[in-house]
């Protein structure tokens, strides 16, 4: 009976991977261009107001592609009429069409496969001035539960204070937007899935439907019904989350066994589950929930019991019901999880959270309660909204104790570290891992020379894979990070000495509108998750060309206890407010300074010709700090927003170099034809970003360029740009198409 079963397994694992082959053989978006659409279409979603944008999933009713779009709502759109909307309106309108961005910097994240794991497959933006008509209303079962949903989120923002709010919505329904500071927090106590629904919350539903079930003495068939109908209805609540749906797979599956008096074991229910999401969501594989919440599971599988019988046989615990059972049974839960979790954590988050067990420990049951007592409490304060004071008690305690605690844990967040490169660090480790864990558990037995073999020729291989980077000869590395409408570029010598060349920042507000329009910080949502995913934990130097934002605040960001900084390098007087502290030295630096790593990366400052003192915003771009990094035979010009009046002053001898990083964002300020003739470059980077208003990269920039037949890369068509060199051939890379 074995046989069969094995071949029907991997015929089915097959047709499962040739799926996936079939439909998701890219992981970044083909080349597209941004156009108007009119569209019609039903919302699909909440409408959700976040970081001063407004977005919601449309569904297009039209016979065509694409089937569902993203849709993007300016912020400084103030259409009460959009904000207004609920799940099930169907509105026409028009917007600007274009497809999501892909992975475009190391550590970044891939949100056109995060769209498309959720099958919406464009984005639509709606600009200051447009509008939106409702046409019409789409009635369905599934937009009344998401009607029902909303109350439920409207009653509990009205009811508690913002973080207790974000908190019980968060683990209620997946409601992830709002408080950005508490979902950092939550991140770097190493225990963000606290925020969101999981497996282990459609545990307690399943726990409290099959009490009532019991309560009502329902036979099982009916308890059944009962139990797929309450979680069909929770996978909607909560935005057909794929923990949600695995859990619910597995329970109904498992609770199948019962009805129909048939053995179902985890894995197999395990393997179901995995099989019915990829087949109608595939790009599912490649996210961090999908993999993270379907390796904790594995690993729970795998290793918890036989990990159980061998610690408990250790410590002479007989009856895992004791408090030393109980209490042994909840670590290894948690330390089983973190070990499923490990690999992907590394992959998708580059950190890896040392304290994050024990708020696992710790704050789980807790949440638990806190979960439980609110499905109670919302519905009720639904129907009696004055009495929320009284009904709203125990929710808001419990709420504070886990928002305290996960403050308090936090001040260890020192003992979590960066995961190091992928490839060099993160594969390998995770492999040793797994290895330690299976003979851990007795899988592996050291007895049979077999097994000896195996374990020393795995370790031996590890090893050396580990070490050989280390071993080798080391590069000169250069990183032009997409930071949008910006400057950032990461140095790592071949000794592994790193330094930055500006941060990126905020693109400056247009006249007339609200400067408090900003995006998330540029060091959370681009340069930490680079710098982690290249092993870079701290920064011996920074420069800052010049004090402008998109310049300049990104490192600010870092320096302000982000990361550890060694030394800060200015051209002017730096009149930023975060560099008045203490802890990081400045130098101010001028023409013909040199900074020289211990490896003998040379770093010339050709400009400005003097120290200068503070200067306001019109005269900073002509006093840009100009760099050039040299390594053994290859130069590197960085140029800041340097315009033309500064490159005409720049001797020909000292700006000659391999690569140039064109000035200014491609303005038509800047790179003439004499200086591009001055510096002779093999290649030039140009960072910019997508759709930006003031039209950059100039025309007549790119002209000159194909004029003087230089290549040249965009950030913002072919992301971040890694060129790495031995000091006598340059490596190109991108990180898009």
């Amino acid at each position: 009976m074995k046989r069969p079963m094995l071949g029907i397994t991997l015929v089915i694992m097959l047709v499962v991977l040739s799926y996936g082959c079939i439909f998701c053989d890219h992981l970044n978006p083909p080349p597209y261009k941004e156009r108007k659409v009119e569209f019609v279409g039903i919302v699909d979603s909440r409408i959700k107001s976040a970081d001063h944008k407004t977005t919601f999933v449309l569904k297009n009713v039209r016979h065509e592609k694409p089937r569902e779009w993203q849709v993007t709502v300016s912020g400084y759109n103030q259409d009460p009429d959009i904000k207004a909307l609920r799940p099930g309106a169907v509105i026409r309108g028009i917007g600007q069409m274009s497809l999501a961005r892909g992975k475009h910097n190391p550590g970044g994240f891939n949100y056109y496969v995060y769209l498309k794991s959720k099958h919406i497959d464009a984005c639509l933006y709606l600009p200051s001035g447009s509008s939106v008509t409702k046409i019409g209303e789409w009635r369905s079962p599934y937009y009344s539960i998401l009607a029902v949903r909303e109350k439920l989120i409207d009653v509990c923002n009205d009811a508690f204070a913002p973080k207790a709010a974000h908190l019980i919505t968060g683990i209620c329904f997946g409601e992830l937007q709002g408080d950005t500071e508490l979902r950092q927090q939550f991140s770097d106590a190493g225990i963000a899935h606290v925020l969101a629904v999981s497996g282990l919350h459609t545990g307690y539903l399943c726990m409290l439907v099959l009490v009532l079930c019991r309560f009502f003495e329902l036979d099982d068939r009916k308890t059944f019904s009962a139990l797929a109908t309450v979680l069909l209805v929770y996978i909607a609540l909560t935005g057909f989350s794929v923990s949600v749906i695995r859990a619910s797979i597995m329970l109904l599956a498992a609770f199948s066994g019962r009805v129909f008096k048939r053995h179902v074991d985890t894995l197999s229910a395990l393997g179901l589950a995995a099989s019915v999401i990829l087949l109608i969501w595939p790009y599912c594989l490649f996210t961090a929930s999908f993999q993270m919440s379907f390796g904790a599971v594995l690993a729970f599988v795998l290793f918890n019991q036989p990990l159980y019988y061998r610690v408990a046989k250790v410590f002479h615990i007989e009856d895992q019901e004791t408090m030393d059972g109980q209490s042994l049974s909840t670590i290894l839960t948690s330390m089983t999880a973190l070990v499923g979790t490990w690999p992907a954590t590394m992959a998708h988050f580059h950190r890896v959270s040392v304290i994050g067990l024990v708020g696992n420990i710790l704050l789980v049951p807790i949440v638990g309660v806190l979960l439980i007592v609110s499905w109670v409490v919302l519905p009720l304060l639904l129907l009696f909204p004055d009495f929320k004071v009284i009904f709203g008690f125990v929710p808001a305690v419990l709420s504070g104790v886990i928002i305290d605690f996960t403050k308090l844990i936090n001040r260890l967040r020192f003992l979590n570290f960066s995961s190091g490169k992928f490839i060099d660090f993160v594969l390998p480790l995770s492999v040793m891992l797994a290895v330690f864990v299976f003979y851990a558990a007795g899988y592996i037995d050291l007895d049979r020379k077999r097994d000896q073999a195996a374990l020393l020729a795995c370790v031996s291989l590890l090893s050396i894979w580990m070490i050989l980077p280390a071993v080798l000869p080391g590069k000169l590395k250069i990183i032009y990070l997409d930071v949008g409408q910006g400057d950032a570029a990461v140095i790592e010598t071949p000794n592994g000495y790193h330094y930055m060349i500006d941060g990126g920042g905020y693109e400056p507000a247009v006249p007339g509108q609200s400067t408090t329009a900003q995006k998330d910080p540029i060091s959370e949502s681009v340069l930490l998750p680079a710098l982690y995913s290249e092993g870079i934990d701290h920064l011996d130097g920074v420069f800052i060309s010049h004090n402008h934002a998109d310049h300049a605040q990104g490192l600010e960001e870092l320096i302000d206890g982000k990361i550890p900084v060694g030394r800060i390098y200015v051209s002017t007087k730096y009149n930023g407010p975060l560099l008045n502290q203490k802890h990081t030295p400045i130098t101010q630096l001028g023409e013909n300074a040199h900074i020289e790593s211990p490896d003998h990366v040379d770093f010339q400052i050709l400009w400005p010709d003097t120290w200068v003192a503070p200067l306001p915003d019109d005269e900073q771009n002509e006093h840009s700090m100009v760099v050039r990094c040299v390594y053994r035979k290859k130069k590197f010009l960085f140029t800041g927003d340097a315009g033309l009046a500064t490159e005409a002053m720049l001797p020909e001898k000292s700006v000659k170099a391999d690569v140039l990083k064109i000035g200014h964002h491609g303005s038509a300020s800047a790179t003439s034809t004499a200086f591009l003739k001055k510096v002779r470059p093999a290649l030039a980077v140009i960072s910019v970003g997508a759709y930006n208003r003031y039209g950059h990269p100039n025309p007549q920039v790119l002209k000159r360029l194909k004029k003087q037949r230089i290549p040249y890369l965009r950030t913002d068509q072919n992301g971040a740009v890694s060129l790495t060199t031995d000091g006598k051939i340059i490596k190109v890379r991108t990180y898009s198409r």
